[in-house]
This record gives C-alpha cells, structure tokens and sequence, in this order.
C-alpha cells in the first residue's frame, strides 16, 4: 500500500498483485497490478478481491490503520522505513519473507557500500532545513526522519535535529532564528 515498499518488493523481484493508486511513477515489474486506493487510504474490497498471502505496508500510518486490516480479517505486515536503518531491516525482513535473501543482501551491499562512502565525507558547517509539505499542513523533518536520517549521513547539519519525533510543527520566528543556509523541500 505504499510506492516505497512497492519499490523494494519490486527490487528484490517480489510479484505483486496490488498496488498504491499514486501520480509516481511505479517500477515497470509492477505493471499490471490492481490499484487498490491511496496509501493512507486503501480500498479493502479491491484489496479482498485480490486474495492477497500478505499486504505489506509502513508503520508510520498508526494503529487504526493497522487494525483496519485486522478486522477486515487481511493478512498484513508493518514495516519501518523511518530511517536508513529501518529501510535496512526492511530489505532485510522481506527478503526472508519472500525466499529473496540473496537479492537482499545483494542490495544491502550496495547501500553499505553508498554509506561507507559518505561516512568518508567532513560534516558540512551549512545549516539544512528540511521542509515535508503534505496538503493542508507543512512540517520540519528532524534527524529522526529518513530525510533527515540522510542529510546527516551525507554530512549535513539539519538545523532541527533532536528530540524523538520523525516531524515537527514549527512558526516563522524559530525559522528565523536557525538561519539555515538551504532548505530542502520534500
């Protein structure tokens, strides 16, 4: 139910029978999958029909989202793409799951190797600001989002690390106050 997890299933060569209705663009190994609904939304009905082993979603939708697939008697499974950690375990988890741990691993190689080459950067002194915008509400990613999980893996200084939250609301003045040098808008 969403185009992140799609796009691993895929990679790892995954067949999928249902995907997110989304304006991405999905990988070509999808094609020819139902589209069962928005992410945050999906349609259970389109989802039944298709008699699924699995529906494979994040985490992050919360548990009313979860127990919708519970009481519509669906199998499904959450997984935690909130960070460059949480995408690894994922790969790694849905890999087991599906008899793919080859291609898993194989991409989990590529993605260490990626990391190794960024952890050999010097951190920048630029301060980033990370701008998430979804309809009706604008948000700051901090560390703890995956956005801003690789700004910092790239050396960058997110002006807005700390605390335990993915996002947070913020107001113009403390905008203002952090000064940051680029704003990377998602």
């Amino acid at each position: 139910t969403s185009v992140a997890v799609t796009e691993i299933l895929d990679e790892l060569g995954v067949k999928v029978s249902g995907v997110p209705t989304t304006s991405y663009e999905l990988p070509e190994g999808v094609k020819g999958a139902t589209e069962v609904g928005a992410p945050m939304n999906p349609d259970m009905e389109i989802i039944k029909s298709l008699n699924p082993t699995v529906v494979v979603s994040v985490d992050t939708l919360g548990e009313d989202y979860k127990k919708t697939f519970t009481q519509n008697n669906i199998p499904s499974e959450f997984v935690n793409l909130t960070n460059l950690d949480g995408l690894k375990e994922t790969i790694k988890t849905l890999g087991n799951r599906f008899d793919k741990t080859d291609k898993a691993n194989e991409i989990l190689k590529e993605l260490e190797d990626k990391e190794a080459i960024l952890n050999k950067k010097e951190k920048s002194d630029e301060k980033v600001m990370i701008v998430f915008g979804a309809p009706g509400s604008v948000m700051i990613s901090t560390d703890k989002s995956f956005v801003g999980n690789l700004v910092e893996l790239a050396g960058g200084n997110n002006v807005f690390a700390g605390g335990n939250s993915l996002f947070m609301q913020i107001n113009m003045e403390d905008i203002i106050k952090a000064n940051p040098d680029k704003i990377l808008v998602m």
